[in-house]
This record gives structure tokens, sequence and C-alpha cells, in this order.
């Protein structure tokens, strides 16, 4: 069975987790407010969201509003990060990365669209010019993500190429050369061998591109393999989302125990499935409050 946790459990974990919240380094302290005049002023934004369609997005905005989220990065998901059903996978991108782009479009200034591709598709860069140019300021990439596959044992779900593979490289270049920001969702732990060296050799070659690998790089325990990514890497972030409660509580009492050493490369995402919205401005209120403490400014 699911473990549950209350609003208190949660916000007592986030609390003790002292770090600061940057856009980009050097940048001051993003900072929460319920006032609309203090989310304009101080500017919290959140780097990495899911969303359904835009029939979500009037509830999300509800719940920004109320804990003082000026922006949200919404990245495209297939149907699979949707219903968590594997039975779906990597299906029906196309239609989620409109849908951000009509919800960026209608709610200018309140969200981005950052689409997704399929690695696979011989058609990836062309339709990644085509977002851009219909207002999409990112990316979204799952390769290096080590679900495996339960109905091809052996196989990862999203994984189906390696992330240095010769096919991506025209992606990563026009990203560098068009300052298009990459969500680069990726384990490089032992359980996933190669991806940390393809990871690397990524980075290597295009130095100049932004990226964000979330949730601590999946790399909170192993502290000495996340700051040896963030300091070789200058255009290397992370986030604070460790995505599921039950991962939220443990993840975030690990990391309060020395948050100055993060501080200046970890940016706010609460990493949310906005499929269903009731249930998601617990952890959004943490997330801001834990930006709101004056430890953070």
């Amino acid at each position: 069975m699911k473990k549950e946790y209350s609003i208190l459990s949660i916000l007592s974990s986030v609390m003790t987790a002292l770090v600061i919240c940057v856009a980009f380094r050097n940048m001051p302290a993003v900072l929460a407010s319920a006032e609309p005049d203090d989310i304009r002023k101080h500017r919290i934004i959140d780097y990495h969201e899911h969303i359904q369609s835009i029939k979500q997005a009037e509830k999300t905005i509800a719940v920004m509003d109320r804990i003082g989220i000026e922006k949200m990065v919404l990245v495209g998901s297939p149907w699979f990060t949707i219903t968590m059903n594997e039975k779906y996978g990597f299906t029906r991108y196309d239609w989620n990365n409109n849908q951000l782009l009509e919800i960026a479009e209608k709610y200018k200034g309140r969200f981005e669209a950052w689409p997704t591709i399929n690695p696979l598709d011989n058609d990836k860069l062309d339709k990644l010019k085509d977002y851009i140019k219909r207002g999409a300021t990112g990316l979204k990439l799952y390769t290096g993500h080590g679900f495996p596959s339960s109905l091809q044992p052996g196989t990862y779900l999203f994984h189906t190429i390696a992330l240095d593979d010769q096919t991506m490289l025209p992606i990563y270049k026009f990203c560098e050369d068009n300052f298009v920001s990459i969500c680069f969702h990726v384990n490089p732990g032992p359980t996933k061998p190669g991806f940390a060296q393809e990871l690397v050799a990524v980075l290597d070659a295009f130095p100049d591109m932004k990226v964000n690998v979330p949730h601590f790089i999946l790399s909170s325990i192993m502290t000495s393999r996340l700051m040896t990514f963030l300091e070789t890497y200058p255009n290397l972030w992370t986030d604070i989302s460790f995505g599921f409660e039950d991962y939220q509580v443990a993840g975030l009492k690990r990391f309060s125990k020395n948050v100055s050493k993060y501080q200046d490369y970890v940016c706010y995402r609460q990493c949310n499935h906005f499929s269903q919205v009731q249930n998601r401005g617990v952890a959004f209120r943490a997330y801001a409050m834990l930006c709101r403490h004056a430890d953070f400014r």
C-alpha cells in the first residue's frame, strides 16, 4: 500500500532542507509570496512540470497564485508519463507537445513550453525547430531515464538509444547555438551502466548547452558524484524535486545536512503530473515555504 504523508510531515521535511533555489547561478534567490505583486517582484519559477492538457491550466494557475509561483515550465510527456501505465509507452507525445504550446500561448507569462521528441524519430530536428518557431523555449529529453520495461525485459522504456548517439548530435548543436535549454532526465548510477559516460560525452562536446538534469541528478545519496558533475560543468544544473511524496521526506532530510554546498546549483521544481491537480497544492506549498524561509534570502 502506498504510504500516506500529512501536510505537516511534508512541510516539516521541506523546512529542514535549507536550500537557496536559484534559476541561474549568480542571480538572486527566488522567494515565495502569496501576494500577486510579490510574485511578480520576487519570482519563483518552477522549472519542470508535466500536464495532461489545457483543461488543467486554470486549476494549475490557481495553485500557482495561491502559493507564490510566477511561472511554470511545462515539459512534453508521453502517455506513459501521464497515465503511469506502461502499455501506452512513448506515445501521444506530439499531441501533448501541442497542448503545451497552446497553454503557453493562451496564458502568456505564466507558462513556458518545453516539448519532447522521440530520439528514434527521423524528423526530430525539424520538429524541434518547428516547436521553437511556435514559441517553445526548451526541450525535454527522456534518454538516460532508467525505467525498465516489463513488457520487453532487458530493455528500457525511455532509453532507446545512447545519449551521445550520432543522430542526437544535431539536436544538441541546435540547442547550444540557439540558447535552447534541455531538461535531461539521466540516471548516472552504477545500476545503469553507460549512462554516466554518455552524459559526460554530451556535456564535453557541447559545453555551452544549458542543461538541467533533475532530481539531484539521482545522486542525493552519492553526493560526491553529484558535486563532481555540478562543479565540472558550469552550464549544468539540477533541481530540488524528489518526485513522489514517498521520496520527498527522506530525500530532503538527506539534502538538509549540507545545504550551503548546493545552493548555487539548484532550481525550484516539484515535478508533478497534472492529469489530476486536486492534491498537488500540499506539495507545492511545501516547496514554496522552502523558498520563503528567511535563511534562503
